[in-house]
């Protein structure tokens, strides 16, 4: 559109722009740009690790590992020996329990056979 030889769409444009940048100035002199939401709080960054502290931190871990590989031998250890007294003990109490076992077994037989004989003759008895 064309109003006494000014072409209103460039002249409008070129107004906003301006406008626009003033804007811009105006702001950054005199207020405070708010920045929503809440950027993470800026803070210096701190030291790289170096290589001597990543070997100092690995030789304590792996003397912590050794530690607590000790504890669990000692512990693996203990059970060992208490696994074997229990074998132990159990093979004892067998070796005191199975001759009376045999000895029981015996008698049993002996007390069927007598059981049977007294049948027998209350049996034949009555004949």
């Amino acid at each position: 559109m064309e109003v006494d030889g000014i072409n209103l769409a460039i002249g409008g444009g070129v107004v906003s722009t301006i406008a626009g940048v003033i804007g811009v100035w105006i702001k950054a002199k005199f207020g405070k740009a708010r920045i929503e939401p809440t950027p993470l709080p800026v803070e210096k960054v701190k030291d790289f690790v170096t290589v001597g502290e990543c070997k100092s931190k690995m030789c304590a871990m792996d003397a912590r590992i050794d530690r607590v590989a000790d504890g669990q031998q000692k512990i693996l250890d203990k059970l060992d020996e208490m696994d074997s007294r229990s074998e132990k003990r159990a093979r004892e109490t067998h070796e005191r329990i199975d001759p009376l076992v045999k000895e029981l077994a015996k008698n049993i037989g002996q007390v069927e056979l007598m059981k049977e004989t007294f049948i027998q003759a209350a049996i034949g008895g009555n004949k």
